[in-house]
């Protein structure tokens, strides 16, 4: 993966480095593999492994997943999440298209950990946090800065609810592109999309991770 500008700014040199760094910390067999960070053409570039898998977002895109897969995904998600949690980082941008998978083999790999931030040993989380980061669709209530909250590793299960929620449903808990509509959906909604009794099983097995400890369902 190259740096995208010709002449990168100091900033994107820094994430990069950082980037490399926290994935190269990470050893795990559901966490991508970092091997080089190289200067290319006045650019830097990070030499990941060829895993042969393609996104999960590409894949869902092509077909539905068994229910058996997904389950499969979510126990697999969530042990690379436990190792990337136990080393102090949080993700901040879990969704489909951050993780690679591949149908036949059956191997995940969780990347992009360019918005990823790593604590110290004495913190735990982000205070003051100023910067909107992450996929809008995805983003945990205290990821829209509109919470009175700071941000810890939970942002990354609530990330992680909303994409088991479609990969078991074929469709967002909040189907909304207005960026201001959709962060108030975050921060105050839970729709469950109750239309048939399959439907409302996997609704009420997604929520806990949706909801974490900011809602209460009646």
């Amino acid at each position: 993966m190259l740096t995208k500008p010709e002449y990168p700014t100091l900033e994107t040199i820094c994430r990069y480095r950082q980037e490399y760094e926290i994935i190269k910390s990470l050893k795990h067999p559901y966490i991508i593999k970092a091997y080089e960070l190289i200067h290319c053409d006045r650019r830097l570039a990070i030499v990941f492994e060829n895993c042969q898998a393609k996104s999960l977002r590409d894949s869902l895109e092509e077909r539905k997943f068994a229910l058996e897969e997904i389950l499969n995904f979510g126990i697999k998600a969530i042990d690379a999440l436990n190792i990337v949690h136990q080393a102090n980082v949080i993700h901040k941008d879990i969704n489909p298209s951050n993780f690679l998978f591949n149908r036949h083999t059956g191997v995940l790999k969780l990347i992009d950990f360019d918005i990823a931030t790593q604590l110290s040993k004495e913190q735990k989380s982000i205070q003051n946090y100023q910067s909107l980061e992450g996929t809008l669709a995805y983003i945990s209530p205290e990821q829209t800065r509109r919470m009175n909250r700071s941000l810890d590793y939970r942002s990354d299960y609530y990330s992680l609810g909303v994409t088991l929620y479609e990969l078991l449903t074929q469709r967002l808990p909040f189907n909304i592109q207005e960026p201001r509509s959709l962060i108030y959906s975050h921060l105050v909604k839970i729709t469950l999309f109750c239309h048939s009794p399959k439907t409302i099983v996997i609704s009420r097995f997604c929520n806990p991770c949706l909801i974490s400890d900011y809602f209460i369902i009646s």
